[in-house]
């Protein structure tokens, strides 16, 4: 059982209201339940996520309940008449979904993505607004995009040290079938239209689609600004072929797993998640879907 969630438990039957993360942290603190192996500086985000984990997971077994966005409560003192009916009004997290073959799509064309791909670091967002500036990225039916142009894809990786999350890719991929059942180290999605209100000067709103889908597919507990702070701000891209014709563009960007969080799957579309080193390439690398080899050759042939 978490100490946090046994904590949690004592300041709000202690208090009788709903609390947001904050303060019960600082009521446990007044009243001398923490313990010292429990210390850090990102305390409440890890008391939060493990509330919203329990809450998750465990639905109408779970001790807590949500009565606004970001306070929680005690189930058991619901029915409880002595405490204010405003304080026993709960609402339920809606379970995050992401569209998988969403239309239409940002797309660039094969003769600008050579261009993309020799730009150094610094220099390879502002070429990516340039780039939609003059439609050499822009939208179209991810089926009906013109000849010539590719879909781009956000392949976001999750890293811990120097170890990269890895799992199977269950069939949700539909685009592809080559990725079903082999093992991968990304998270990817593809940048929609209607995403064009998360645009900014500086990533067209491209990084906040790959951390989205991240935090969707692994039920990260939090805000997906907790991710996207870990997110290195540089990016490769790598032309994935096949029949020697070039089917996608990716652009991988690394996302740093918060201390506090361990990511597990309850899902069909991921199976036998894992962490694996990524220091040195994978072996063997036929087990790896194509995007992922194209992922490990570009980034250890750059490290040579």
């Amino acid at each position: 059982m978490s100490s946090y969630l046994e904590i949690a438990e004592k300041v709000l039957a202690s208090k009788r209201r709903p609390m947001g993360p904050h303060a019960i942290l600082r009521e446990a603190y007044l009243l001398d339940l923490m313990p010292s192996h429990l210390h850090g500086e990102t305390q409440h985000k890890t008391l939060q996520a493990r509330l919203s984990e329990d809450i998750l997971h465990s639905k109408d077994r779970s001790r807590f309940v949500r009565t606004e966005p970001g306070k929680f409560f005690l189930r058991s003192l619901l029915s409880d008449e002595s405490i204010p009916a405003e304080f026993r009004k709960t609402i339920r997290a809606k379970r995050r979904k992401r569209e998988l073959t969403p239309d239409p799509v940002l797309c660039i064309s094969k003769e600008s993505l050579h261009r993309l791909r020799v730009q150094g670091a610094q220099a390879r967002w502002a070429a990516i607004s340039g780039m939609h500036q003059s439609g050499e990225l822009s939208y179209f039916g991810f089926k009906d995009r013109p000849e010539g142009h590719v879909p781009l894809w956000c392949f976001v990786m999750l890293v811990r040290e120097e170890s990269v999350l890895s799992y199977r890719v269950g069939r949700y991929r539909i685009q592809n079938e080559d990725l079903t059942s082999k093992r991968t180290v990304g998270f990817t999605s593809l940048v929609t239209e209607d995403q064009q209100t998360l645009f900014n000067h500086e990533n067209l709103g491209i990084i906040e689609a790959g951390i989205t889908a991240l935090s969707i597919d692994l039920d990260f507990p939090l805000d997906v600004e907790v991710l996207k702070s870990e997110t290195s701000s540089s990016a490769s891209v790598i032309e994935v072929s096949s029949d020697n014709d070039i089917e996608a563009a990716l652009l991988v960007i690394e996302t740093g797993c918060p201390s506090w969080f361990e990511p597990t799957t309850r899902r069909l579309s991921m199976n036998d998640m894992k962490w694996i080193p990524f220091r040195v390439p994978p072996n063997h690398l036929d087990d790896f879907d194509p995007w992922t080899q194209a992922v490990v050759r570009q980034r250890f042939a750059c490290d040579q």
